[in-house]
């Protein structure tokens, strides 16, 4: 995924709000599953992307583009295409799709974690990890564990913004600031 943008950041929180608020008596997965789909396609076709985003392109020509390209994908995700035409928010789609991930999570009471170990461990020990991370957040937890061998040892903790860092390395760093 791409860099959040500052830019993009308040208005993409107000439009995964807005099609996460049509989800709520629909099936977030099916929509979510959708909307990532139509993300990725518009990513993966450079030429679609421009077309989508030209000013001099009728906003009617672009949805009626949208509607050949996506007839079979549900009303809700075709309907907010429609509206990110409408507002030129097209540009946006990275970003409400990371906003909306976060929200269905919250909804599901789930966090994404990424756990970085200084060298591979087994299933276990693996287990142990998250468990004790279930019990620290009140969550379940979805891990995705990497190894990088420069933090030398212990390990790296991110959830959201939040970074919890117990490796060997940063202890090296905080003792040579003595």
């Amino acid at each position: 995924m791409k860099e959040l943008t500052l830019k993009n950041v308040k208005p993409a929180k107000r439009y995964a709000q807005a099609l996460f608020e049509t989800m709520q008596d629909k099936n977030f997965d099916e929509i979510l599953f959708e909307f990532e789909k139509v993300v990725e396609i518009i990513n993966n076709n450079e030429d679609f992307k421009s077309f989508l985003s030209n000013p001099v392109i009728s906003n009617d020509d672009k949805k009626k583009t949208v509607e050949e390209c996506f007839q079979n994908f549900s009303s809700e995700v075709k309907n907010f295409l429609f509206i990110l035409i409408d507002e030129k928010r097209i540009n946006c789609l990275d970003e409400i799709k990371a906003f909306l991930k976060d929200k269905i999570n919250d909804k599901n009471n789930l966090v994404n974690a990424n756990i970085t170990l200084a060298f591979d461990v087994n299933d276990e020990i693996k287990n142990q990890i998250i468990q004790r991370l279930k019990n620290k957040l009140q969550k379940d937890v979805n891990a995705n564990f990497v190894v990088n061998p420069n933090i030398i040892g212990g390990l790296k903790i991110q959830v959201k913004d939040t970074v919890i860092d117990l490796s060997i390395n940063k202890r090296l760093e905080n003792f040579n600031k003595i």
